[in-house]
């Protein structure tokens, strides 16, 4: 039941992942130093990143996803985080066809959306504008609509949580 077309589809017809309402640019996922890099190393272009003022509000949400981590250490209020660039609410490496990066050098974020793991756990965020989530409605659902498994999941936040709070 795999379906690599499921986020294009989603991004011709609806707010998605991708997408947000005006304001709300202050929720998009912070991209690790690492990652950063990683996309600057294959080609995408410094207008393709924008500085966020970190915010009690992003720091609330963010310690919603990382349960115990040292949000306000990392994030202090005062400080700035990278994220991708939007404009009107969408990302701008995003097209009618999709996403312009191949889902390999995709911001780690990106790749499991909606998947989320939380203590080990395996979830998806309530989102009912998503093509992926109204058509699998489960986190296993969604693991083989998007060609991947829990454990991949589970290790790609566990790989996000160590490269935004510096831990092992």
């Amino acid at each position: 039941m795999n379906d690599p077309d499921v986020c294009r589809r989603c991004a011709l017809e609806s707010p998605t992942c991708c997408r947000h309402a005006a304001g709300e640019e202050r929720f998009c996922f912070p991209l690790p130093e690492a990652e950063y890099q990683a996309l600057r190393a294959v080609g995408v272009p410094e207008s393709a990143f924008a500085e966020e003022p970190n915010a009690a509000a992003f720091n609330t949400h963010l310690a919603r996803l990382f349960p115990g981590a040292p949000v306000e250490a990392a994030f202090p209020a005062h400080g700035t985080h990278r994220r991708l660039a939007t404009q009107d609410g969408t990302c701008t490496l995003l097209t009618p066809q999709g996403c312009t990066l191949p889902r390999a050098v995709r911001p780690l974020f990106c790749r499991i959306y909606p998947l989320w793991s939380i203590h080990g756990r395996l979830t998806a965020f309530e989102n009912p504008t998503c093509v992926a989530v109204r058509e699998a409605p489960t986190p296993m659902a969604l693991c083989r609509l998007l060609g991947t498994d829990a454990q991949r999941v589970r290790a790609h936040v566990h790989t996000l949580r160590a490269m935004l709070f510096a831990e092992e």
